[in-house]
């Protein structure tokens, strides 16, 4: 304030001997011709600065504590918002993945879980459901293809066993047909041949007669 200032002193403190530092603020009053003043020992102003720095470290320690803490308390948050975003994203896909591979090894049958599964992805409103309700028309579609291909190649087995059956009984009546002109050749062969010894004996049948009419 203009017309005061500070002093430096020593003196000591009520009831004690030794004189310590001091410092003062004096005014002059002018109407009364009066020097005001009043002072305070640096030691306590020491102690009271030492205390306001205390308090104020304690507090800082304890804001930072909290701040340690809300960041945990976040970070644990985020870890588990993470872990359920990747379960909610990256489960749906593998399980997709691992029915893929599952078809790409030919085997195209779904038991009861996987295709609840895949009828609960398969709602899914995002590309994950999309991904799925393809994949399991495919299953489907694929499935009833190689059902028919089974079915159709039962078919063919079946008939080839029938001509294959036909064919051997064909074979069968050949084989007596061939049979059976052998045997008609043998006994034309047989006819033949008796009647090449008949036409012989009558042929010397008519060379005796010859004879005899000669002899007569």
């Amino acid at each position: 304030q203009e017309g005061g200032g500070y002093t430096r002193w020593t003196f000591p403190k009520p009831g004690e001997t030794e004189s310590l530092p001091k410092l003062g603020y004096s005014i002059c009053f002018q109407p009364y011709q009066w020097v005001v003043g009043t002072g305070v020992y640096i030691d306590e102003v020491d102690k009271v600065i030492a205390a306001r720095e205390q308090e104020i470290n304690d507090k800082f320690h304890s804001d930072i504590l909290k701040c340690l803490a809300v960041m945990v308390i976040l970070q644990i948050i985020f870890i588990a918002f993470a872990r359920y975003l990747g379960a909610s994203i990256a489960g749906p896909i593998q399980k997709v993945t691992e029915r893929m591979e599952v078809i790409g090894t030919g085997d195209f049958t779904i038991s009861e879980q996987d295709a609840a599964e895949l009828q609960a992805l398969s709602a899914r409103p995002d590309e994950i459901g999309m991904m799925a309700l393809a994949m399991k028309e495919m299953n489907e579609k694929v499935r009833k293809l190689m059902q028919n291909v089974a079915q159709t190649a039962e078919y063919l087995a079946a008939a080839s066993e029938e001509l294959t059956s036909t064919a051997d009984q064909a074979a069968e009546v050949s084989q007596s047909i061939a049979d059976s002109v052998v045997n008609v050749a043998g006994s034309c062969s047989e006819q033949f041949t008796d009647v090449e010894t008949a036409n012989g004996h009558t042929q010397h049948l008519n060379t005796s007669m010859e004879q005899f009419r000669k002899t007569l």
